[in-house]
């Protein structure tokens, strides 16, 4: 693994209509902050923000 390891919050769309959406949370290894963000985002869920956690 390369780069350093970032804690993403993630809003997530809920496949239920008329629900609101989800937060979830994913461990991503990135070179920065924004790279964590695309890493942890797809289709479903888009990054709300990224913090370092470790090494």
């Amino acid at each position: 693994m390369t780069g350093k390891l970032y804690l993403v919050r993630l809003q997530c769309l809920n496949v239920v209509a008329g629900m609101p959406d989800e937060i979830s949370f994913a461990y991503v290894y990135a070179n920065d902050e924004e790279e964590a963000k695309r890493r942890a985002s797809d289709g479903m869920c888009f990054a709300i923000d990224a913090a370092e956690v470790g090494e």
